[in-house]
């Protein structure tokens, strides 16, 4: 410091995303960082309100240049843009997750047609159509059960680590859930989707 070396001691850490840096005494900030601005906090009465006390402030103190802000109203904003952002980020995953449900309708029914003379000969030893779908029924069930539990587990395992990470969620609603329905809604829009482009590659073969 200006004044030469000052030793403080720390006694509480503070987890919140609105007001950043290091709370010290007034004379303190005087004595030790003249160049540095200082923020001013105001405790209001009950009743009182925010928005109109800034502006009062802000022309009371017009010719210091004084900025006042309701700290609700700034945490509000915040929280409304994290949302925003979470919301647009859930937009794209929701279009990559129905471009890959439509992906794998393809692949199975590639799967099928690339198949055909093996389902022919099955065909000609006297399996019946009924057979074939159990057949195919089982593989889908297994490979996409397998896809959606491991795909699952890792993405509930990164939002967790994300979540317990990341400061000041708390403050803003953000909460880890254990996305139990959305999985199974998942796994089920999955099954449809290939079961449908098997038995509708297999109606066209006749």
């Amino acid at each position: 410091t200006p004044s030469g070396k000052a030793s403080f001691r720390i006694i509480a850490f503070q987890k919140q995303l609105y007001l950043g840096g290091v709370f010290v005494n007034p004379d303190v900030l005087k004595a030790n960082f003249q160049t540095i601005r200082g923020d001013y906090l105001f405790t209001l009465k009950p009743g009182e309100d925010a928005r109109v006390t800034a502006h009062e402030l802000e022309a009371a103190f017009e010719k210091a240049g004084m900025d006042a802000n309701s700290i609700e109203e700034l945490a509000q904003a915040q929280a409304e843009q994290t949302k925003q952002f979470l919301t647009l980020f859930q937009l794209f995953l929701g279009f990559g997750l129905v471009v890959g449900i439509a992906s794998l309708g393809i692949v199975t029914a590639r799967s099928v047609l690339e198949r055909r003379q093996e389902i022919g000969m099955l065909r000609a030893v006297g399996y019946s159509r009924t057979d074939i779908l159990k057949m195919l029924y089982i593989a889908i069930y297994f490979t996409t059960t397998m896809g959606v539990l491991v795909g699952g587990a890792f993405g509930v395992f990164t939002s967790y680590v994300v979540v317990q990470s990341t400061p000041g969620l708390d403050a803003l609603g953000v909460t880890f859930r254990s996305p139990r329905l959305h999985t199974g809604l998942h796994l089920l829009i999955v099954y449809l989707a290939r079961l449908l482009a098997v038995r509708t590659r297999l109606r066209t073969r006749g």
